[in-house]
């Protein structure tokens, strides 16, 4: 199943890559950014990683409209399963680990 999960994660003028920390998990992220101004450093810290699609929106389009533009990404690259965060999250290995054995292991439609 973990080749099916798409780790979405919002962005909106992060002031710090704090956020860095969740791309240590062997799968495909998606970053939406809402910043209107993006810090070039930044970006480019984030191209650096081949697993990462990041989608600049160039505007505050709000939460619910990006994880929108996130979620139809990731169904276009053909994920089942989406784990959805913000700049202020953190999902350790372990926990991501846990959701998906949580998953596999309980009955769902």
């Amino acid at each position: 199943m973990k080749n099916d999960v798409a780790i979405l994660i919002i962005l909106y003028n992060p002031q710090n890559d704090f956020f860095i920390n969740n791309l240590n998990i062997d799968c495909k992220y998606i970053v939406v950014d809402n910043t209107i101004e993006h810090d070039k450093f930044f970006v480019n810290k984030l191209l650096n990683y081949s697993n990462l699609d990041y989608i600049p929106l160039y505007d505050n389009m709000g939460i619910a409209k990006a994880l929108n533009i996130g979620a139809l990404k990731a169904v276009e690259l053909g994920y089942k399963y989406i784990i959805t965060m913000d700049q202020d999250s953190l999902l350790t290995k372990q926990v991501f680990n846990e959701l998906i054995n949580f998953y596999d292991t309980t009955s769902h439609c």
